[in-house]
Formats: C-alpha cells, sequence, structure tokens
C-alpha cells in the first residue's frame, strides 16, 4: 500500500495552559496558519467560502459537501451524462474561489439505506465508485465519506477498505474520519491509523452539540495522544459538523459553546452540513417572517446576543472591514435572508476570533488567561477547557 498521508503538520507554538497550537499545515504546495475556521463551499453566492472570500482572515479551507445515495452513485459510475453532471457542479462551486492558496477538502454523506432504513455497510463495489468521486484534482485532502449512524462495529471494516482502496491511487493525501459513533468504539481505530501512518484527523460532530460530544472528544483527543507520542510527529484535528449554538429566544444572552473548540484540541471547525426537518408550519413561518430572531456571536466576550438586545450594534463592531456587518439586517428581509446573513455573520466572527487567536500564540500570549477573560463563558465550561489540557476525562 502507498503511503496515504502527503501532509505536512508543524508546530510553531504551543499554549502552556489550554490545548491551543499555532499549526503550519501543508499539502502540495498549499500552506495554511491555524487555527482557522473551515467555510463551506457550495454553488451558492451565499456559500461561507464564497460570501466572505473577501476577508483574507477568513479564508485557507474550505469544506465541500455533497449527499450521495446508493442510486446516484451507481448512475455516475454507468452514465456518461450524469458523470459530467456530478464534476460540472463541483467545478461550479469553485467559480471565484482561489485554488492556488486554499486548502479544501469534499465532505461526502453517503446513504445506503435497505428496507428497515438503516446504513449498511458499503460492499467493497461502493466503496471502490466512493473512492473514485473523491479523486479529483482540487480535493486536497481525501475524508472517507460518512454514512449516518453507522453503527461502530460497520465502519472499522468500511473504513478499512476504504484506505486500502484509497492507497492505489497516486499521491493520496488521506484523513483519519472519526465518525459519530460509541467512545469505546473509537478506541478501536486507534491502531488501524496508528498504522496507517496518518497524521490528519476529522471528527465527524453529526450536528450535535460540541458539550455533548464530550465523551467523544475526550476519546479522540486521547487517541491523538497515543499517536503523537508513538510517532514523535504532531498530527492535526478538524472538526465538522458543528452547529452554531442555540438557545430559546426567551434568554437575551446565551454563552458560546462552538467556538471553545480551538481550545479543546482542534485546529480548525466547520458548520453543520447536516439537514435537521423541521415541521412544515415551523419551516413556512421562518421562510416567510420578517420578524424572525436571530442571535449574533460577540467576540468580547463569547456571548451569543439576541437581535433585540439593547446596544447590540456598538456591541458588534469591529475595528476593521468585515465582509458583512450588523447593518446589513434590515428592515423586510424575508425570514431565509434572516437565516443565511446569521450564519455568515457568526461564521465569519468565529475567522476573526481564530485569527485573534493565531495573533496571541505568535506572540506567546496566555490563551488560557484570554479565554478566562471572556464573561459570558461559565467557569464549567473553562474547567472542561484546561481539563483536556490536562489529559483529563471530561466526563
Amino acid at each position: 500500500m502507498r503511503k496515504l498521508s502527503q501532509i505536512s503538520v508543524l508546530v510553531d507554538r504551543e499554549d502552556k495552559e489550554v490545548r491551543a497550537r499555532l499549526v503550519r499545515l501543508g499539502v502540495r504546495s498549499k500552506t495554511v496558519i491555524t487555527p482557522r475556521r473551515s467555510l463551506c463551499l457550495t454553488q451558492d453566492q451565499n456559500s461561507e467560502a464564497k460570501a466572505l472570500r473577501s476577508n483574507f482572515e477568513a479564508t485557507g479551507i474550505n469544506e465541500l459537501p455533497r449527499e450521495i445515495d446508493k442510486t446516484k452513485l451507481e448512475d455516475i459510475d454507468s452514465d456518461k451524462e450524469k458523470q459530467e453532471d456530478f464534476y460540472r457542479d463541483i467545478r461550479y462551486r469553485f467559480t471565484g474561489i482561489d485554488t492556488s492558496t486554499d486548502l479544501t477538502t469534499f465532505i461526502f454523506s453517503y446513504n445506503n439505506r435497505g428496507r428497515d432504513g438503516r446504513n449498511k455497510q458499503p460492499a467493497p463495489l461502493e466503496t471502490e465508485y466512493l473512492c473514485g468521486l473523491l479523486n479529483h484534482p482540487l480535493n486536497d485532502i481525501w475524508i472517507p465519506p460518512i454514512l449516518p449512524e453507522l453503527s461502530g462495529r460497520s465502519y472499522l471494516p468500511y473504513l478499512q477498505d476504504f484506505y486500502s482502496q484509497a492507497g492505489s491511487y497516486r499521491k493520496v493525501s488521506c484523513a483519519g474520519l472519526v465518525p459519530h459513533i460509541a467512545r469505546l468504539e473509537i478506541r478501536q481505530l486507534r491502531d488501524l491509523y496508528a498504522q496507517l501512518g496518518l497524521n490528519y484527523f476529522v471528527m465527524d460532530f453529526a450536528g450535535k452539540h460540541p458539550l455533548d460530544m464530550v465523551g467523544n472528544i475526550n476519546e479522540t483527543v486521547r487517541m491523538i495522544d497515543l499517536i503523537e507520542r508513538q510517532t514523535g510527529a504532531p498530527c492535526f484535528l478538524h472538526a465538522i459538523n458543528v452547529p452554531t449554538t442555540k438557545a430559546h429566544q426567551n434568554k437575551p444572552v446565551v454563552p458560546a459553546k462552538d467556538i471553545l473548540l480551538f481550545e479543546m484540541g482542534f485546529n480548525c471547525f466547520g458548520s453543520s452540513h447536516v439537514r435537521r426537518r423541521l415541521p412544515d408550519d415551523i419551516a413556512e413561518k421562518l421562510r416567510s417572517t420578517a420578524k424572525r430572531p436571530f442571535r449574533l456571536f460577540n467576540r468580547k466576550d463569547y456571548g451569543y446576543y439576541r437581535d433585540n438586545v439593547t446596544g447590540l450594534r456598538e456591541m458588534l463592531k469591529e475595528t476593521q472591514p468585515t465582509a458583512t456587518y450588523f447593518d446589513d439586517f434590515t428592515n423586510g428581509m424575508t425570514g431565509n435572508k434572516i437565516g443565511t446573513l446569521e450564519k455568515l455573520f457568526n461564521v465569519e466572527r468565529h475567522a476573526l476570533e481564530a485569527a485573534s487567536i493565531r495573533k496571541k500564540l505568535i506572540e506567546s500570549e496566555n490563551v488560557g488567561k484570554y479565554i478566562q477573560s471572556k464573561t459570558r463563558i461559565p467557569d464549567g465550561f473553562v474547567r472542561k477547557i484546561f481539563d483536556v489540557s490536562k489529559g483529563q476525562s471530561l466526563l
């Protein structure tokens, strides 16, 4: 089997109190300094990677999501017109994107559900077809396609088959997938990834709240610690499908949870691509109303503020130019537009905060104290962050 990682991971700085690192990530001729917020890339001009590309601090790592079912997979492999449509969609997504500097990874979700409504372990031929779809010149890092709700006992043989297939391609850079499975099942992946020599890992949050995932986070960080000790080389940790902090609208401000991943061992994280179907009446109300409530992230104290909080406009002012502004939320906007802008505003602030953490690491400032200064973060959250740094259980 060929070497499955052509990825360079160099640690320039490391915080003494929390698990935050300044990492120089290199793939092919591209280099990106992290921590950094990864951006969703679709054909939509309002996708994160396109809408925020004017902000240099935000760009660098893109995620290209795509849902594929078994019928589509077989059609693409057997029908040249459908194959061309598939790759045309990918090509159009990169319109306006600087592919010479930005790293992009394809985040494919695969569905082969049977009559029982459950995904099952892909057959070798399915895995072969999936590898073929990942073999694209603009896909810098290969992530095994995710099978939602697949059991851990079925994931391991699927991943073994995937990496065996990937090894037949030249100069492939593969990531180790940590799927949304039970914590104890993650331990079974450790020996496989150590044997393959992988140094880039992707943890799937499956749209789940980060603090509900503390068991899996702890096990993943522990796995990476062991691999780093065995190899003597650093690893990179990328979180995908991380939801934005949500809260009941009767609370004017709630503490952020998503942004804390930068101090829990993650070098970058991206938005959730998991679709949550709302009841039709609620979905229609959110689409049509011009008074849809929304929440915006305040970098100064790590709070998510309800839109009607007094003085919010001044509170959220930035000292540098941005692609999104509070004043963009104009009267009469439909619910869909409000939701899109809310997401872009918050993602850009995550990206700016990642840049601030990079700067503090470069200047050897204490990131642990910086996080403790964020007044909206409860002491219990802070303790969890410090426990990860100490290698203790988060539970």
